[in-house]
């Protein structure tokens, strides 16, 4: 099933309005233009797979290690039992954001689990029984769009590592002007 995930950290929509009413966006796009994309495989070579994805001038880029066995305090007594364990992070570099300073750890916190809630739904878990996969994504330069950035990021690292999944999930973001 289709799942949707509420996460919008931007900059105040008012500074966009005046660009709009001359047909563009602050960063001279048509209104109705997309961002251009970049997907890239194997970005980190100390990972079972990686991934790297610029949207515009987003870019994320994100690791996956393992399947590796699962440590004896991780997951819920459910997951001990025999399924595998998805671990998800997501962190923002302290100079990713011309919008943004200090303390990111809320921020981080939201697209932790934005992505986690995305992988989850595809994600064959049972298929590494008492094993850990762990997806770390980092943004490196959130120019906007930064967590559909990291869901197809961190979906595409999964592929690149062989990870066994029902499909790929790749987030998008959509926003009325």
């Amino acid at each position: 099933g289709d799942v949707a995930v509420g996460w919008t950290p931007v900059p105040d929509a008012t500074s966009l309005t005046p660009a709009l009413k001359l047909g563009k966006r602050a960063d001279s796009r048509k209104v109705e233009e997309l961002r251009p994309y970049r997907l890239q495989t194997e970005a980190v070579q100390a990972a079972s797979g990686s991934a790297y994805v610029e949207v515009g001038n987003t870019k994320v880029v994100a690791a996956v290690h393992g399947p590796r066995p699962r440590l004896p305090n991780e997951g819920s007594v459910d997951q001990q039992r025999g399924t595998g364990l998805l671990i998800c992070s997501v962190r923002y570099a302290p100079f990713s954001s011309k919008y943004r300073s200090g303390n990111q750890d809320e921020v981080s916190k939201g697209a932790t689990g934005a992505v986690q809630m995305a992988l989850e739904t595809v994600v064959l878990v049972n298929k590494y029984p008492k094993s850990a996969i762990e997806v770390h994504v980092k943004v490196l330069e959130d120019d906007g769009g930064a967590g559909m950035a990291a869901i197809t990021c961190a979906s595409l690292a999964l592929a690149n590592a062989n990870i066994e999944t029902k499909d790929m999930v790749a987030g998008v973001s959509v926003s009325a002007v």
